[in-house]
């Protein structure tokens, strides 16, 4: 099934870094102003492990598509 999202960032750049290891098997689109569409095949889910791919993008507001909800960042301390 894969995972569908949508991020926001300031640039597509930051999820570029902190997907650099499969950010290139993945489909990214530009959304609206800070807001950047993401598709991971579910074959790089099963390689890279899904937790690991949310614990990639635990900087950012991230909605799921399929589950319907917002993740959102871990406020710093």
């Amino acid at each position: 099934m894969g995972l569908q999202v949508i991020i926001r960032c300031e640039s597509e750049n930051e999820i570029i870094e902190s997907l650099k290891g499969v950010i290139d098997s993945c489909e990214g689109f530009f959304i609206d102003k800070n807001l950047f569409g993401l598709s991971i095949p579910t074959n790089i889910l099963d390689f890279v492990g899904e937790d690991n791919i949310w614990a990639a993008l635990k900087n950012f507001d991230v909605y799921a598509l399929w589950a319907g909800n917002w993740h959102y960042k871990k406020p710093s301390i």
